[in-house]
């Protein structure tokens, strides 16, 4: 959506026809891998057609900037000459650098890509195909990630259900095959739906049902979902007299745990599980349809959502769920009666490595699928339908079923129908509920949130709109009218967006700051509170009469150990000589007592020379930092589990990592104290390991398969999610963990090699001689 407030050089383009031919060539040659299909225009043509106007929501198609005209190919050589809006068009080398990256991703190394400006078009024709033959320039473009997702556009993400016939290599293209036979003759249309981060599952369902816009602090309730208390679809239904069944994620009956008439929950959270919950919503699905005591059947499948978490896009099990979905679309599509419409959605699309979370073009667009047998529809060409908002969805839906919208929606109706009257009135029904609701919000005092001239201008709007509604006779008033609503309806959501949606670094600046002095101001306190605190003697303390599992332990684990011991003593002592066997009863119950009385006997027996001389005690030097070294091997072994094969040499890695700072820290340090220029390395390894443990700061890189390690997660969804919080709380800090578990070995350390190798301390030991001789 572009900002109101932003000059565009060429406001209202002209919108060319678009050909819904894409190229169809599939043969048996093309099935066959290991023959070589020659590259033509056309499909350079499908590479480039569908790459977004910087500035418009219109493809460079729509827009007639490329054109198969344009286009030649001849021995690996590729030429593509484009035609920017305006002569004088200040993004044209943006677009040619769109154009040529997308081919060099696209095409086989060896092919030679040439992408100019159409002779006479531009006024700086010459600078600017000096710059896109630059081939730094290139290189830097293919790195820029902001490019790439504006040049990958159809990344359920929307690239799984379109149907592009020229790409048949990755296995999520062309597996969903439904989807072009229904919007063939209109009476169905495939949209790129773009929604609103964050794209956690939860947060999706929520804007998909409430029309609002999520923002990223929601996100924390995807691990802890609650039932929704705002006005939403499900409410609607119930209020209205509708029934409504469900069948498939559980986290649907969270949050709207007494909207439905008949529900067939399935757990969720196990994403290694492909098909337990899908072919339970089949089943279902297949049984309900020909029922008619309900209005809306929900059915929410989660394979291709798990199968992009285990395997990502690119994969065998990516092709087999998205081929299940298209036949199960085709079966509902062949069953359901002419008086009723198919919404077929994805809440959100995924990342090349099947995550999803944030807010990347690949994690934002998802699928809009929507069919009927009665009405035809507008084609995909009209402006309002090129990547219209996910939650344009309620709007629609509401008002095609005859229900009020829910009170806080940002949606706008999407003007599917041919009747423009029947779309007027939607359209006027739509604002007037985001007005009621504006008016609503600014009431209890957060008008103070908006700009004063955002909200006299969207005022301003509707009392055109009110004016024009009054005097509608004609096509072209309806028209005029229509284009005022939708004004109203992207100006409110640009509102909202601009104050909840968006980061504004000045506060969070501020906000953070305050935490560092409101946490330094309270430490003291706690410092001295710590005063009061009595050290407590072991016979003091609490008892053994309880039944949870710590106490079982305490209580029953020694006795086993100890009659463990004593078996295996017993076995041992059959077999043993007969010295032995008079001698072992002896010591059997009094071992500590026995070795003490040996170890006297043996001093007493020293020559009279030797008690004078200093006595020496081995293990002294590692007693203290011996338990923490055994603690931190038995936590890394456990760590190298929870991370995964993968990266298992980043723990080997950050073990030795704290071994090299504590030995720089013992052999400059004579003093056995810990400078603070050790402390903040220390500080700055667990930081920079936890990056080197596969983690970054953002949503889509949590690593979600550590939930299951040691579990297959049959359970999880049904009693608890502690078990899965655990395990992935210690994958994404397992270098806080283990660097906090070692942290002792920091100041520790020196006296292990003080005594072990007092060489290579600097001046220690002489030092240490002349305090002792002076």
């Amino acid at each position: 959506m572009l900002n109101s407030e932003l000059e565009l050089e060429k406001k209202n383009p002209i919108v060319y026809e678009v050909s819904k031919n894409r190229k169809n060539k599939k043969t048996d040659k093309d099935i066959n891998d290991s023959v070589e299909v020659p590259i033509d225009e056309e499909e350079i043509f499908d590479y480039i057609r569908d790459i977004h106007d910087p500035e418009h929501p219109l493809s460079l198609e729509q827009l007639n900037v490329v054109s198969l005209e344009n286009i030649r190919v001849k021995d690996s050589c590729v030429s593509v000459r484009f035609t920017p809006t305006i002569p004088h068009c200040s993004l044209a080398t943006l677009i040619g650098l769109a154009i040529k990256t997308k081919l060099l991703r696209s095409l086989p190394l060896h092919f030679k890509i040439d992408v100019s400006i159409t002779p006479g078009s531009h006024s700086s024709e010459k600078p600017i195909n000096k710059q896109l033959a630059d081939k730094e320039r290139v290189a830097a473009a293919l790195e820029n990630k902001e490019l790439q997702r504006s040049v990958d556009e159809y990344a359920f993400k929307y690239e799984f259900a379109y149907y592009n016939q020229n790409q048949t290599k990755k296995h999520s293209i062309n597996q969903f095959p439904i989807s072009h036979k229904l919007i063939k003759d209109d009476y169905g249309i495939l949209m790129e739906a773009l929604a609103d981060p964050p794209t956690t599952t939860l947060q999706r369902l929520k804007g998909l049902t409430t029309g609002s816009l999520p923002t990223f602090i929601d996100a924390s309730s995807n691990f802890g979902s609650y039932e929704i208390q705002e006005d939403n679809l499900i409410s609607q239904l119930v209020r209205n007299n509708k029934s409504v069944v469900f069948a498939g994620d559980d986290t649907w009956l969270t949050l709207y745990p007494s909207g439905f008439k008949r529900s067939y929950p399935y757990p969720s959270f196990n994403i290694r599980d492909l098909d337990t919950v899908d072919r339970g919503v089949e089943e279902k699905l297949k049984s309900e349809i020909h029922r008619r005591d309900w209005d809306v059947f929900i059915g929410h499948f989660l394979g291709v959502d798990h199968a992009g978490h285990s395997y990502g896009p690119n994969h065998s099990e990516m092709s087999r769920k998205i081929k299940e979905m298209d036949e199960i679309v085709r079966y509902v599509a062949d069953e359901m009666s002419n008086d009723t419409v198919l919404f077929v959605l994805g809440d959100h699309g995924m990342t090349i490595t099947g995550d999803h979370g944030g807010d990347s073009r690949d994690e934002i667009s998802s699928t809009f699928l929507i069919y009927n047998k009665k009405f035809k529809f507008q084609n995909s060409e009209n402006t309002r339908l090129v990547n219209p908002s996910q939650i344009d969805f309620l709007p629609t839906a509401c008002l095609w079923m005859g229900l009020p919208i829910p009170f806080s929606n940002l949606g706008a109706y999407l003007p599917l129908l041919h009747d423009a009257k029947y779309n007027h009135n939607f359209i006027k029904s739509n604002v007037d509920q985001v007005m009621s609701y504006f008016d609503g919000y600014l009431s209890i005092g957060s008008r103070h949130e908006f700009s004063k001239s955002k909200v006299r201008q969207l005022e301003d709007l509707f009392s055109d709109f009110k004016s024009k509604l009054k005097g509608v006779m004609s096509l072209n008033d309806f028209q005029t009218s229509q284009k005022l609503g939708f004004e109203i309806l992207d100006h409110a959501k640009q509102m909202c967006q601009s104050v909840w949606a968006q980061f504004n670094l000045t506060p969070m600046g501020a906000g953070l700051s305050l935490i560092i002095i409101h946490t330094t101001a309270i430490m003291p306190l706690f410092l001295i509170s710590g005063l009061d605190f009595q050290r407590v003697m072991e016979k003091e303390c609490g008892n053994l009469n309880g039944v949870s599992p710590v106490v079982a332990l305490v209580k029953y684990v020694p006795s086993f150990m100890g009659l463990t011991e004593y078996t295996l003593t017993i076995l041992y002592y059959d077999n043993a000589e007969e010295k032995l066997k008079k001698e072992v009863p002896k010591v059997l119950h009094q071992e500590a007592s026995s070795i003490y009385n040996y170890l006297k006997m043996q001093y007493a027996k020293a020559p009279s020379s030797n008690i004078n001389t200093v006595k020496t005690v081995y293990g002294l030097g590692t007693a203290l930092s011996a338990p923490i070294v055994a603690l931190l091997v038995c936590v890394s072994l456990s760590s190298m589990l929870v991370l995964g094969d993968g990266l298992c040499p980043s723990i080997a890695v950050m073990l030795l990592s704290m071994v090299v700072i504590s030995f720089v820290n013992t052999i400059d340090n004579p003093e056995n104290s810990v400078r603070f220029s050790s402390i903040f390395l220390w500080w700055l390894a667990q930081n920079v390991f936890f990056y080197a443990s596969g983690h970054s700061t953002t949503l889509n890189s949590i690593q979600w398969s550590a939930a299951f390690v040691g579990f297959d997660g049959e359970l999880y969804g049904k009693d608890s999610y502690i078990i899965p919080f655990i395990l992935v709380t210690w994958n994404t800090y397992v270098s806080r963990i283990l660097f906090g578990l070692a942290l002792p070995l920091l100041f520790l350390s020196s006296y292990t090699v003080s005594l072990f190798a007092p060489f290579l301390i600097k001046n220690g030991k002489e030092e240490e001689k002349k305090k002792r001789v002076n």
